[in-house]
């Protein structure tokens, strides 16, 4: 019993066992909390555009107001085919902001 404690490679299996296991959790608790935060951000998105689409629908909303100012009877119909236009320019200006870097004023100032 005494040499399976004293070699080398019983440890170095034991070594890996236990690395694998704690792979495995981690692993798991990675794919768990992902889980759990991904479908709360679902969630989120959910009752925002659920609130902007009420919002947007309000016949007081002041771009209705407005679409209906210039071309009266139309805001439907406007809407319909420029929103969407609207929408996915600015979905692609985000898509190619870039992250803010530090901007250094002067020697003193970070």
């Amino acid at each position: 019993m005494d040499n399976i404690f004293a070699d080398a490679t019983f440890w170095q299996i034991v070594g890996y066992l236990l690395g694998a296991a704690l792979t495995l959790l981690v692993i798991v608790l990675t794919a768990r909390y992902t889980a759990l935060w991904s479908a709360h951000t679902v969630t989120e998105v959910r009752v925002i555009l659920t609130r902007v689409q009420r919002q947007l629908d309000e016949p007081d909303d002041p771009l209705i107001r407005l679409i209906d100012r210039y071309i009266p009877g139309q805001a439907d119909a406007v809407l319909v085919q420029v929103l969407p236009a609207m929408l996915r320019a600015a979905a692609e200006a985000l898509e190619r902001l870039e992250p803010v870097r530090e901007v250094v004023l002067d020697e003193t100032t970070r």
